[in-house]
């Protein structure tokens, strides 16, 4: 079966619901989904490993030749092959398909797509007119529920999480991975379709609203703002929304800490992301910004009046 993902055409050997699905064009991702009784022994080299703010290890990335391993500690190995940019999943057999596509979908591809030169951002996105505002920062800083808030005041939803930045001239355009949203209860009552939510995956309380079969897959849009939010439990002291503008080395930073890398020792390849994002950042009609504000629902609507108002005085893509 073949879908689009990105700009991307990725065959795989199980259904994937959250994507479209693309019969005439030639494959440029391979998945294959192995099931296994228990996770593979294999000699391999551990690069990095990130952590949940409690210090337990989330992901762990690692090396065997040329070959990438992403371990998601008692869930699944994936096997990672850049040079045939094929993925493999080695799990154990009790854990449900819709975890295993969430990892791929969310986790995987964009650090394979990463790690072959393409800018993915952890960022949601949202369309305003003609172009397109992403919102970026860590897991549950809001940037989900800030999209979700937009897209019921009828300012679409492209993506909720991934979102692939290419530099088209003096434009940045943005690529949805899928459109679609994976948020906590709370946050998905914003959404008139709730009722339409399935479980993310087995081991949390998150639920994903696919929104590709109503809309297909979005195309390519200019977008003209980055919003970077800030840690939201840093703001809890305060009831004011601070938006304010960064630039140069600070905005490339910002980009960089809110991408998917798969070897981040890979000093060569980090260096050329920089330098793409820099570009990407320093671009004549993009903005980017810092977003700080305490993660309270009753100030979505102060948000969203605050980054319209950029957005239409044209500050945005000043």
């Amino acid at each position: 079966m073949k879908y689009s993902i990105f700009n991307e055409t990725l065959e795989s050997n199980i259904p994937l619901p959250e994507l479209q699905k693309q019969e005439n064009s030639p494959a440029g991702i391979f998945f294959e989904s192995a099931p296994a009784s228990s996770l593979p022994d294999s000699a391999i080299t551990w690069l990095h490993h990130w952590r949940l703010p409690n210090g337990q290890i989330s992901i762990s990335s690692g090396r065997v030749k040329s070959n990438y391993w992403l371990r998601f500690p008692h869930i699944a190995d994936f096997q990672i092959i850049p040079a045939t940019s094929k993925i493999i999943s080695h799990h154990l057999p009790d854990i449900p398909d819709n975890t295993i596509r969430h990892l791929l979908l969310d986790q995987v591809i964009p650090r394979l797509l990463s790690h072959q030169g393409q800018q993915i951002m952890h960022a949601s996105c949202v369309r305003i007119g003609e172009s397109a505002i992403a919102f970026a920062g860590e897991s549950g800083w809001g940037k989900s529920t800030i999209a979700a808030f937009f897209h019921s005041h009828s300012y679409t939803l492209l993506t909720d999480d991934c979102l692939l930045l290419k530099q088209d001239g003096s434009r940045v355009l943005g690529i949805p991975n899928y459109q679609g949203a994976r948020l906590f209860q709370d946050s998905l009552s914003l959404l008139s379709s709730e009722r339409d939510a399935v479980p993310v995956a087995h081991y949390g309380t998150k639920k994903r609203l696919v929104m590709t079969d109503r809309f297909g897959t979005a195309p390519p849009i200019p977008v003209s703002a980055v919003f970077i939010l800030r840690d939201p439990t840093q703001s809890q002291t305060t009831s004011q929304v601070n938006i304010s503008k960064i630039s140069g080395a600070s905005a490339a930073i910002e980009l960089i800490k809110n991408c998917f890398p798969l070897n981040i020792k890979d000093k060569k390849r980090m260096g050329l992301q920089m330098q793409k994002l820099a570009q990407i950042g320093g671009s004549e009609n993009i903005s980017i910004y810092h977003l700080e504000y305490p993660r309270r629902t009753d100030l979505l609507p102060e948000i969203m009046k605050n980054i319209l108002e950029l957005v239409h005085t044209g500050s945005a893509g000043d």
